[in-house]
């Protein structure tokens, strides 16, 4: 439970983590000392945090990589390179990368949870498939991507892998053998950065976001279906349990840093109609995740105050529910990547610094006001 001891908000708030990370200390705390009104602001700020509550962590661990994924049964864990049981972050192992490149960007289990796929920052050779039983690399070494892959997914039915990457193009892969099957966004010249790679649960669908937006694909054939009305710089892609609606987290700014269109979008999937655009306050979505009773859409993200947030939004009408800043002045706090466990009861997320954190989800009904 927070406590109201401003010193030791941030230690109380995320477990045992150091006191140059609390959230209300520093200038804030020796402010108290200068005047009534800043106290007052300090106090403020405190009882925000306090009215908000803190997450309840299961496990948390440090350097443990910037991109997650849950297994489909909910017992895995996979961050980075490192292998967790999910229910105490015991660590089963950590995958061997042939070429560790510019460390990981995107992690992703198969639906049987036979294999893991991670995708790093490298020029070249920066895909790998392992097996999770006993971490042996199937493939490795792939030159997915020019630039880095920066994001991986499986298809339902397990039979391909898709890959996003900095060049501009979405690939599928037939597996286990890793043969190229397509490529989507191909051609001469620039190609906006693709960033998110998502199949439809039906499996006929690839939908790809990057710096051009938000795109779907027919799987099949690799034609485009349709280019989403009103989507920007998208980071980030989440289907909705009920595979109605996928929605987008943009981060697209101008020349000074701020925001042009920092938001998540939600559309229907099958007509592509815009229903619901909610305001990230001036801070890019880099994550986003619908909760699997779709009541939630959970996001990771940078903020201008405390260098980063995961916040949780109702779904229906897009009101912010709950949110859990990040540290202060520690500029790799941001919130790169966050998942629910496939039955609810648990979310994570992870931050720039490869800061994990495990916590059992909150009861939706506890927040309605």
């Amino acid at each position: 439970m927070l406590e109201l001891t401003i010193g030791e908000t941030r230690r109380r708030f995320l477990g045992n983590i150091s006191a140059k990370r609390n959230p209300i200390s520093g200038p804030c705390t020796r402010a108290i000392f200068w005047t009534v009104g800043v106290l007052l602001l300090c106090l403020g700020l405190a009882e925000s945090i306090l009215a908000q509550g803190s997450p309840n962590i299961v496990w948390q661990a440090e350097h443990s990589g910037k991109a997650l994924a849950f297994s489909s049964d909910g017992r895995l864990l996979l961050s980075g390179t490192n292998l967790w049981r999910a229910s105490d972050g015991k660590r089963i192992r950590t995958f061997v990368l042939p070429y560790n490149g510019g460390g990981v960007n995107a992690v992703a289990f198969s639906p049987d949870g036979q294999f893991a796929a991670i995708g790093i920052q490298s020029y070249n050779q920066n895909l790998d498939l392992f097996r999770v039983s006993d971490g042996a690399l199937i493939r490795g070494r792939i030159s997915a991507h020019n630039n880095g892959t920066t994001s991986v997914a499986f298809s339902p039915d397990g039979q391909f892998l898709a890959s996003g990457g900095r060049d501009g193009t979405a690939k599928i892969w037939h597996l286990p053998d890793m043969t190229l099957v397509r490529i989507l966004n191909g051609g001469v010249g620039y190609q906006a950065r693709v960033f998110a790679v998502l199949f439809s649960l039906d499996g006929q669908i690839l939908a790809v976001g990057g710096q051009g937006g938000v795109q779907l694909f027919r799987v099949s054939d690799g034609t485009l279906i349709q280019a989403l009305n009103g989507a920007s710089s998208t980071l980030s892609l989440a289907i909705s349990p009920d595979d109605q609606f996928i929605a987008a987290g943009s981060n697209a700014t101008d020349q000074q840093g701020q925001c042009t269109d920092c938001s998540i979008k939600t559309w229907r999937i099958s007509d592509g109609a815009l229903l619901q655009t909610i305001d990230g306050t001036n801070n890019g979505i880099i994550s986003v995740a619908f909760s699997p009773d779709q009541q939630l859409i959970m996001a990771g993200s940078g903020d201008r105050v405390y260098d980063g947030v995961v916040r949780f939004w109702r779904s229906s009408d897009g009101a912010l529910v709950r949110f859990f800043y990040q540290d202060p002045g520690n500029g790799a706090s941001y919130v790169t990547s966050v998942a629910y466990s496939p039955d609810g009861s648990l979310f994570a997320f992870t931050r720039a610094d490869g800061f994990v954190v495990v916590a059992r989800a909150f009861v939706m009904d506890q927040d309605r006001q």
